[in-house]
């Protein structure tokens, strides 16, 4: 995984201060055989200076070198969760999704149960590899100047547990992928729960979504305790049978102080030798399988957008915009709603597309506004195909009003400029009273005032907001998704009439709306119909 130059840094300068810590640690235990030693040999002043050494110089460095070292592995750590979370965000706001079903709550959990698995399975990991390996080096370097033989043996039988330790990897990171996917899933089944709320308690359905909640939790659960398990068992089992090791190792160690190959300072030594030789390798190990196990996450964190200089740059809208032998499915196992649809939008048109729920009319506006990209035929602009042309540019031609509005927890001012320099109070004013917004939101006090998505405004007010905030941008193309459903006839009627005095704005409204009232204003009317169970057909009437 790509990394910055600071974390990089950090990551550095982890190792640096682990491999001091390593060194320092397997220092101990000659500290601990000269001491032995001297205590053997009653000198005292020898025993003295070595627990003067350890006190003074040894412990207080390696606690330093362990801090530090620490800090740089958190350090890493965040920087690079930093990174990745902005990189995931970047990669879901220039996303095309593949189908109109494609669900996005679904990428919530990448920021919470994944971003955990990438920090404690990856990340952590990551930095203290340096810990590990130099710890074993330097004891295996020690124990080969102790007795070679004693270090042959004891890495000929340390192959054991090790290899029980590898045969986990594979189990782990099955059970690793199994806990994010269902994390992802509950997540799906308590948002459910909490935003549709009111619907479940007005319709007395508190048991069924609980019982739904009860099924999701359990599964979560379940597989956060077998990831957990297998996790604790990957790293114990190899200890268990480290225990064992030892225990041969000491043995052999005290036969050599029997026959006077070896002082009992040394044989304390070769013990304390042995943790520090067995025990990074197992920590190495596991690691390493934590690293392995967080790798379907880790794929999902490296997932880019599309690169916009790919991209046709495009300023202007001149012609048309035009369905060519459209083909929409919302699965790709599902049959069309939309099939070999063909129609021509002429700029500063006035176009309503109607039909009745479920013939996939909001679906045509969300391939229209590019919200995803895979359908069959083309929409072209002037000609071009719309999956050819820069995102960012086609969102400044065309506009989409959705069915279901957002308003952003800040003033209701900036949820209309939506971030941009506010226009001039003349602009503002203007289109205002075009979208009827004036009608509640009455004058400059109003508008500094704080809304959000849940702030009590209705569902049409967020919607005429919401369609303010797309004219403010200037758009060449204005698509909106049942403009009519959050407002009453006569202001839907009273909106498109000033809104239709712009000749040069392309206009296209999906509707169910069948009053003569409201067709009446538009230039064409669309009428989906049913495509003989290949998808809506369509015939236009003036």
């Amino acid at each position: 995984m790509k990394m910055n130059a600071n974390a990089r840094i950090k990551l550095i300068l982890a190792g640096i201060f682990f491999v001091a810590c390593a060194g320092l640690s397997v220092s101990v235990a000659f500290l601990l055989q000269r001491a032995v030693d001297a205590a053997g040999a009653g000198d005292l002043n020898r025993l003295l200076t070595v627990l003067g050494v350890a006190f003074v110089i040894v412990v207080p460095v390696q606690f330093l070198s362990d801090m530090l070292g620490t800090r740089s592995r958190l350090s890493f750590t965040r920087n690079m969760l930093l990174a990745v979370k902005q990189s995931r965000m970047n990669f879901l706001f220039f996303r095309r999704t593949k189908a109109p079903a494609d669900d996005d709550n679904k990428d919530l959990s990448f920021f919470s149960a994944d971003a955990d698995i990438m920090e404690q399975s990856y990340f952590n990991n990551r930095a203290v590899l340096p810990l590990h390996i130099a710890t074993f080096v330097f004891a295996l370097g020690s124990m080969l100047w102790i007795n070679w033989i004693v270090t042959v043996v004891a890495i000929a039988i340390t192959m054991l547990p090790l290899g029980v330790s590898s045969l986990f990897a594979g189990g782990l990171s099955k059970r690793k992928k199994s806990y994010s996917d269902a994390a992802s899933s509950y997540v799906d089944t308590v948002r459910e729960c909490i935003q549709g709320k009111k619907e479940i308690v007005a319709y007395d359905k508190q048991d069924i979504f609980m019982a739904r909640h009860d099924q999701s939790n359990v599964v979560v659960e379940n597989a956060r305790y077998k990831s957990n398990f297998f996790e604790f068992m990957a790293g114990a089992v190899p200890g268990y049978m480290g225990g064992l090791v030892q225990i041969t190792i000491m043995g052999l160690s005290s036969y050599f102080v029997i026959t006077g190959a070896l002082t009992f300072g040394y044989m304390i030594a070769i013990v304390q030798l042995m943790n520090h030789l067995f025990n990074p390798m197992g920590q190495f190990i596991t690691a390493l399988n934590g690293m392995r196990s967080a790798k379907a996450v880790l794929e999902k964190a490296q997932e880019a957008a599309p690169p916009e200089g790919s991209k046709t740059s495009v300023s202007d809208f001149d012609n048309e915009i035009e369905l060519k032998n459209l083909g929409l499915k919302y699965n790709d196992d599902d049959d069309y709603v939309i099939q070999n649809l063909n129609l021509t939008f002429k700029r500063g048109g006035k176009y309503a597309i109607f039909a009745p729920s479920g013939y996939g009319k909001s679906s045509i506006a969300k391939a229209m506004a590019m919200e995803f990209a895979e359908f069959d035929g083309a929409i072209t602009l002037d000609g071009r195909d719309i999956r050819e042309i820069a995102i960012r540019d086609y969102n400044k031609i065309l506009r989409f009003v959705r069915q279901d509005p957002y308003l952003f927890s800040d003033t209701a001012l900036n949820n209309l400029a939506f971030f941009d320099t506010p226009p001039s109070k003349e602009e503002l004013d203007n289109v205002l009273e075009i979208t009827r917004v004036k009608d509640f939101l009455v004058d400059d006090e109003a508008l500094s005032r704080y809304i959000s998505n849940t702030s009590g405004l209705s569902g049409g007010q967020k919607q005429r907001i919401v369609l303010a905030r797309a004219l403010l941008h200037k758009p060449k193309i204005l698509v909106m998704d049942e403009i009519t459903s959050g407002v009453d006839l006569e202001t839907a009627c009273s909106i498109l009439s000033d809104l239709f005095q712009d000749n040069d704005l392309t206009c296209i409204a999906i509707t169910h709306e069948n009053d003569e009232r409201f067709l009446g204003l538009f230039d064409e009317i669309v009428r989906l119909g049913n495509g003989n169970g290949n998808g809506a057909s369509a015939t236009v009437s003036i």
